[in-house]
């Protein structure tokens, strides 16, 4: 269940505080489930072996290395399951490719850190922690669902630029 201070303090251990180390699948599951468990919406499994199989399979996330997963697969993870309430796994893929690009996958994961942290402080500073909600609040929801929604598709179409651009020079924008 969500909960406003679990939200409030969580930290997303940044890309040197990863392991440097090889780690299994189920220490992998482990680890992303106690990172993101305070903002996972859903009641269901977020994180299991079969969907991390299904992303390596579907090239969402690199193939571990003799069964192993190092940071790279971590942070993949990490953004991944954030990330799929919100998009469906071509558009996170198509992201993550872009940052990549950009500024390389070690600052790009820490960007999606710190953003993420920003972003949490920001929509729940000056909120009522106490969970006291009143119809004040209700309004105060559909703004923010409107506002998720109007962000949403402006996503959609920073997204669809960017693979248009990359189809009009000659660039396989092919996700598979």
């Amino acid at each position: 269940m969500l909960e406003i201070d679990n939200i409030v303090n969580m930290k997303i251990p940044r890309w040197n505080q990863l392991p440097d180390f090889g780690i299994y699948k189920d220490q992998l599951i482990t680890i992303v489930k106690d990172i993101l468990d305070p903002i996972f919406i859903s009641e269901e499994e977020f994180i299991t072996p079969s969907m991390v199989n299904n992303y390596v399979k579907l090239k969402r996330m690199p193939e571990p290395i003799k069964k192993k997963y190092y940071k790279v697969h971590i942070a993949s993870i990490i953004v991944i399951t954030a990330l799929k309430q919100i998009l469906s796994l071509d558009d996170i893929k198509r992201v993550i490719d872009r940052l990549e690009d950009i500024c390389g996958y070690e600052k790009a994961y820490n960007i999606f850190c710190d953003l993420l942290e920003k972003n949490i402080i920001n929509v729940f500073e000056d909120k009522n922690i106490e969970n006291n909600f009143n119809d004040l609040d209700y309004l105060v929801a559909v703004d923010f669902i409107t506002t998720s929604l109007c962000m949403k598709l402006y996503t959609q179409i920073i997204l669809n630029d960017k693979q248009n651009e990359g189809e009009n020079n000659g660039e396989d924008s092919n996700i598979n």
